[in-house]
């Protein structure tokens, strides 16, 4: 676990917290039905899956930042899996995003479709696709190259 931090979203306390934008919104559905609390965790996924540390939060609601360096897969399933009130999910990997800035019509020009649907999961999750993604990526350009010749 690298940090966490407890937000107020009660009522009474929502002027004196310093409490962001999207936890407002939060309250107002919360609207002290269920809990007065949010808790916000960051780390690893399996770090926060895995350290008992968390067992203090399990009841709580839950704002969760994985740093992981690659994008983990499913996160929001695996992460209310063991915190069933796990409300938000934010992916900030540890060192940032790599690379500048991206624009996309520079990037796809003279590219096959192959290497801009590489390019595009490795932006989107930090890392290339894996074998078995990528035989899935050929597949998939192939039935829409038939598709598009079926025309």
């Amino acid at each position: 676990m690298k940090s966490s931090e407890m937000a107020s979203v009660a009522p009474k306390t929502l002027q004196s917290v310093d409490v962001p934008a999207e936890y407002r919104s939060l309250h107002k559905y919360l609207d002290g039905r269920f809990a007065d609390t949010v808790v916000l965790r960051f780390g690893e996924i399996e770090d926060l899956l895995a350290d008992p540390a968390h067992d203090t939060v399990l009841d709580h609601f839950l704002s969760v930042t994985v740093t992981d360096r690659v994008r983990p897969v499913d996160a929001m399933r695996r992460l209310r899996e063991r915190f069933p009130y796990a409300v938000h999910l934010e992916w900030e990997p540890t060192g940032g995003h790599a690379g500048a800035p991206l624009r996309y019509s520079e990037a796809v020009r003279g590219r096959s479709d192959i290497e801009v649907s590489r390019s595009f999961l490795d932006d989107c999750r930090g890392a290339p696709p894996t074998e078995r993604e990528e035989q899935l990526l050929f597949r998939a350009l192939e039935a829409a190259d038939r598709g598009a010749l079926a025309k």
